[in-house]
């Protein structure tokens, strides 16, 4: 026994302990996103596998999840998504990007697509970007410590993970970019394919939200360092990667609703067509409203802490008082690397809060914010200030925790524990899969169901349950429209079907027509308007 002692202490003395820690915090932050996952679900007595995406009450979730089973059985979606019966100049994608659905798309491709699919996706990229940044960038206890903490009180992380919200493939791309940041502080940092990797990332991170361009500036930064004529080579992939981003959201993404873009440009046409005086006054005007509309959020977070915007808002402004504190402190302390350092993410979060003001508008664009908020939660966790401050961070972060996770509308996991939306699904399911065939011929409006957003019924308006939009068969395309555009422009609709409520003016009008009535299911019903 004492000889077995004796052998097992000499073991432990040869193993390197450093890096045992190494691989220690790797497989402790990977696993960090699955843990946090499972607790989630867990407070509601369920598992992970239990989530059932069609119960869920975040819609845009209906329009990933069926353009990548598109993607999935036929290459790419047979029918048109986009709103107001529009399409894209080519292809059949909806508004957003069609780069963010890569991830899910291989996925798909590699192990089939079903409604838990992009949920393991996510968190399996969850899980594979904190592993990888501990792998290269290499943190610390204290570093790993901070990091599992925001990590697991940023709740956003993890609801997301569990939706068909493409949010998870854009933290899971900050992760990467983020591991190769803090890789190149290292001193045997391997520079060139460092640099390279960092470049690619930030241009496929381009093409998936334009703004990330600015990540190019620190691949830009070493580059520079080494030769000033760098900066052509930096200016050039710049050019390049906003490019192929203009390509891809003119030829590629839908019209928005109204005809227009995501990104709300007026404030610059207003110059032109109004005048510098008009443009300047509008654009003071705009600042103005959209500061006090967003200290009216941060006010509304601290008082309730759930909406989705409010929430975003103020997660956003606490790591930005945290770089502001850093960049103060490291200029006073005249440290010229740090005050560089923060002086470049200070800024970075500045552009992005006025576009939000600007382009997204507050009310919308909430979203936007959290890419950026993880990269604050990475950078504090890393860099850190003062215990007493990380302590007062993470403070703010429970807060909201718990305040978000006692909303049981937005943040609560969907779950269908009597089976009632899978039997209404069925239902609809073989009603549509006998009345639909879908036309492999490429994108077209024959394969194509208009979603009627809102009618009126009894004089009320109401929401049609885009829940039974699942139902569908794969390959279809989804169409959003406002009630008011199909009532007003009914006799240039061009899809084929349409799905509405029943008993509603849109209904009314389809029987009115001699439309054909192909199922009823879910308090749904879908029509087909020709042959």
């Amino acid at each position: 026994m004492k000889q077995t002692i004796r052998k097992l202490k000499t073991l432990i003395e040869k193993i390197d302990k450093e890096k045992a820690w190494r691989w220690f915090s790797v497989i402790w932050l990977a696993a960090v996103p699955f843990l946090c996952c499972l607790a989630y679900c867990l407070k509601t007595d369920n598992l992970i596998s239990d989530l059932y995406l069609p119960a869920g009450l975040w819609n845009d979730d209906i329009i990933y999840y069926k353009e990548v089973e598109g993607i999935v059985h036929y290459g790419i979606p047979q029918g048109y998504f986009g709103y107001s019966d529009t399409h894209a100049r080519a292809g059949s994608f909806s508004v957003w990007s069609p780069v963010l659905l890569l991830p899910w798309s291989i996925w798909g491709l590699l192990f089939g697509w079903n409604y838990m699919s992009p949920i393991w996706c996510n968190i399996a990229m969850m899980m594979l970007g904190m592993g990888f940044f501990a792998f290269l960038a290499k943190p610390d206890k204290k570093q790993v410590f901070w990091l599992s903490m925001f990590y697991a009180l940023f709740i956003r992380l993890t609801r997301y993970a569990l939706s068909a919200h493409v949010e998870s493939t854009v933290y899971f791309m900050v992760m990467l970019l983020m591991a190769f940041v803090f890789y190149l502080r290292r001193e045997d940092a391997k520079q060139k394919p460092a640099l390279a990797a960092m470049i690619v990332t930030a241009m496929i991170l381009t093409w998936m939200r334009p703004y990330y361009i600015i990540f190019l500036a620190v691949p830009g930064y070493y580059l520079v360092k080494k030769s000033r004529k760098n900066g052509w080579l930096i200016a050039a992939l710049t050019l390049v990667t906003m490019g192929v981003y203009f390509l891809i959201s003119k030829y590629l993404c839908a019209p928005y609703l109204d005809g227009g873009t995501l990104f709300d440009t007026e404030f610059i046409t207003r110059f032109f067509t109004h005048g510098i005086l008009s443009g300047t006054k509008n654009v003071l005007y705009i600042l103005l409203a959209g500061c006090d509309e967003f200290m009216k959020y941060l006010g509304s977070a601290i008082a309730t802490g759930h909406s989705m915007g409010e929430n975003a808002g103020i997660s956003f402004a606490i790591v930005f008082v945290g770089f502001v504190y850093k960049l103060v402190t490291a200029v006073r302390q005249k440290d010229k690397e740090t005050t560089l350092r923060y002086g470049y993410w200070t800024s970075f979060f500045v552009i992005m809060f006025l576009a939000i003001i600007f382009i997204f508008r507050i009310s919308s664009g909430q979203k936007h914010l959290l890419g950026f908020t993880v990269i604050g939660i990475i950078l504090l966790a890393m860099d850190g200030l003062s215990e007493g401050k990380m302590w007062m961070i993470a403070l703010m972060y429970s807060y909201l925790f718990v305040m978000m996770t006692l909303d049981s509308t937005s943040w609560d996991i969907p779950y269908d524990p009597e089976g009632a939306v899978a039997a209404e699904l069925q239902k609809g399911e073989e009603a549509l899969f006998k009345e639909i065939q879908v036309k492999e011929e490429g994108p077209s409006y024959d394969n194509t169901v208009i979603w009627v957003f809102d009618d009126v019924v009894n004089e009320e308006y109401v929401f049609s349950r885009w829940q039974m939009l699942y139902a569908l068969p794969p390959g279809m395309g989804i169409n959003m429209c406002l009630f008011d555009k199909i009532e007003s422009d009914f006799s240039n609709i061009q899809s084929k079907y349409i799905f509405t409520v029943p008993n509603g003016r849109t209904e009314r009008h389809l029987q009115e027509i001699d439309a054909k009535k192909i199922a009823e299911y879910g308090n749904s019903v879908v029509y087909q308007i020709r042959e």
